[in-house]
C-alpha cells in the first residue's frame, strides 16, 4: 500500500522509481495500491475508513500488507495508528506507545516520532472517537 503522490520526489527532486512490476514479478499474487496522502498531511476521514477497509479486505482472504509512504514515519504511522484503534490492539490512551514499540524493529528510522506532525497526531486521537 503506496501512500506517497504519484508527483512525490526524494530530497534530490528524483522521481520516486515504480516498482509495481518488480513486485509483480517477485510475487504474481501480490496487490499494489496507492492512495495518495500529501507528505506530512492527513487524509481525509473517507480516505482513511477507505485504506483501513482495504488492510482489512487484504488480512481477511490471508494476505498479508505492506503500508508505505516516502519515510515510513508520517503518513504510515498515522494509517498504522488508527488501524490499531479501530481493532483495539490500542487505546487512545497508549496508541503512540504501542506505535513506538512496533517501530523499534526499524533499525534506520525507528527513534523517530511517529506519527510526524501534531496533525497527524491529533488526527489519529481523534480516530474512533466520535
Amino acid at each position: 500500500m503506496n501512500l506517497i503522490e504519484p508527483d512525490e520526489t526524494d530530497a534530490q527532486g528524483r522521481p520516486f522509481a515504480p516498482y509495481r512490476n518488480l513486485v509483480r514479478q517477485l510475487c504474481p499474487d501480490a496487490t499494489c495500491v496507492r492512495f495518495p496522502i500529501r507528505d506530512l498531511c492527513i487524509p481525509t476521514t473517507d480516505l482513511m475508513a477507505t485504506i483501513l477497509d482495504t488492510i482489512d479486505e487484504s488480512l481477511k482472504s490471508g494476505r498479508p500488507v505492506y503500508v508505505h509512504c516516502w519515510g515510513g514515519v508520517g503518513r504510515t504511522g498515522t494509517v498504522i495508528g488508527c488501524w490499531l484503534l479501530r481493532h483495539e490492539f490500542a487505546t487512545h490512551d497508549n496508541v503512540f506507545d504501542v506505535l513506538a514499540r512496533l517501530r523499534q524493529l526499524d533499525r534506520e528510522r525507528g527513534d523517530r516520532n511517529s506519527p510526524e506532525t501534531e496533525e497527524q497526531w491529533q488526527f489519529v486521537l481523534d480516530w474512533g472517537s466520535s
